[in-house]
C-alpha cells in the first residue's frame, strides 16, 4: 500500500467548509463531468452464474502505444495521450468531447476489463482554476493543514467516477508532477480501490492506478489511468510512458 493511504473511502457529502461555495460548484460540476462519462464493470458474469477470482487470470503485456485526443468542448480544451493499442473505447462511455473512458477486455471464463484510462476536461473561470491550484499545492505541500485535510475527499470523488461503483477508492502519495508536456500546475495521486461489499471480494479483482490533474489558464482537467494488481504491476513503465504522453490545451 502506497504512503499517506489512510483515507477514508469516499461518502457522498460537503466539500470543505473552509472554501467557497462558488469552488465548491466548481469542483462539484468537475466530478458531474467525469462521471457523466459513464461506469463500466470490472468483472461481467454471463449467464447469471457465479465466478471467482482464481477461474481465470488476466494479464497482459503492452508494448505499443497509439495515440488518442480528446478535442474538449471548446477550442483549446483538449488532452491528448498514448494508450496501450489494446484499449478501445469503452461500451459504456459517451462519444461527448469532454470525456472518454477506453478499456482492454480479455475474454475467458468471464468478460473482464483489466484496463482502463479515463479522461475529462472541464472549461471553468479562471479565477476558479487558481483557487483549484491552491487547493492541490496545498493538499501536496501541507498535508496537515485543516483545509488540506479536506480536500482529498472530493479528489477521492474525482477519480471514483472513473471506476466501477462496486469498488471503493484509496488515495496514496500525492505529489507535484513534471513531465516532458506539463512543466507546472499537475498532481499526481497513486491510489488503490477494492471491492466494498463481502459479495463482491470473491469475484472482483482489487485495482491500482494513477489519477492526473492539471490546471490551465481556462480548463480543469482529470486523467485516470488503472488497472488489475498483477496487470498494473506487470506494465510499469508502459504506464509511465501514458503519463509522460499526456498533453493539454489541445
Amino acid at each position: 500500500m502506497p504512503p499517506n493511504s489512510n483515507t477514508s473511502p469516499p461518502h457522498k457529502k460537503s466539500f470543505v467548509p473552509a472554501l467557497s461555495k462558488r469552488i465548491w460548484l466548481a469542483l462539484g460540476m468537475a466530478i458531474v463531468i467525469a462521471a457523466a462519462t459513464g461506469t463500466f464493470y470490472y468483472w461481467y458474469v454471463p449467464n447469471n452464474q457465479k465466478s471467482t477470482k482464481t477461474s481465470q487470470v488476466y494479464n497482459a503485456t503492452y508494448t505499443k502505444l497509439d495515440s488518442f485526443k480528446l478535442t474538449g468542448s471548446n477550442a483549446g480544451s483538449g488532452i491528448s495521450f498514448d494508450k496501450p493499442v489494446e484499449f478501445g473505447q469503452d461500451s459504456g462511455s459517451t462519444s461527448e468531447s469532454n470525456r472518454v473512458i477506453l478499456s482492454d477486455y480479455k475474454k475467458a471464463n468471464e468478460t473482464v476489463a483489466i484496463g482502463s484510462i479515463g479522461a475529462s476536461s472541464v472549461y471553468l473561470d479562471t479565477s476558479i482554476l487558481q483557487e483549484f491550484v491552491k487547493i492541490f499545492n496545498q493538499v501536496v505541500t501541507s498535508p496537515q493543514d485543516k483545509q488540506s485535510q479536506s480536500a482529498p475527499e472530493s479528489i477521492l470523488l474525482l477519480i471514483s467516477s472513473n471506476l466501477d461503483p462496486r469498488f471503493a477508492a484509496t488515495l496514496g502519495q500525492a505529489r507535484a508532477l513534471t513531465t516532458p508536456n506539463l512543466k507546472t500546475n499537475t498532481w499526481e495521486f497513486d491510489f488503490t480501490a477494492a471491492p466494498q461489499q463481502a459479495k463482491d471480494k470473491q469475484a472482483l479483482p482489487n485495482i491500482r492506478g494513477k489519477a492526473v490533474f492539471a490546471v490551465s489558464i481556462s480548463t480543469f482537467y482529470n486523467f485516470v489511468v488503472y488497472a488489475t494488481d498483477d496487470n498494473w504491476q506487470n506494465n510499469q513503465k508502459i504506464w509511465q510512458q501514458v503519463i509522460d504522453s499526456i498533453k493539454i490545451d489541445q
